[in-house]
């Protein structure tokens, strides 16, 4: 069975500071998402991203979600 809606956490490091930001989603759709970086310090220089999924109703972190990414970009600057 399909959970309907998915949480998301994306993870941004520079060395060893983290911005961390989760999202609920709804499940098997396409969505674009963005996370607004302005206010972190180490924004100009990302050295991994991590992305984790889980169904909603699960409590714990597990290997085995999917999560597709067709493309990633940087903006220009926040409006």
């Amino acid at each position: 069975m399909r959970e309907k809606y998915a949480h998301v956490r994306i993870r941004f490091f520079h060395g060893a500071s983290v911005y961390e930001s989760t999202m609920k989603l709804k499940g098997n759709t396409t969505k674009q998402v963005s996370v607004n970086l302005s206010k972190w310090s180490g924004r100009k220089s990302v050295d991994k991203i991590q992305i984790w999924v889980r169904p909603n109703k699960k409590t714990r972190w597990k290997k085995g979600a999917k999560i597709t990414i067709s493309s990633m970009r940087q903006a220009a600057k926040v409006k």
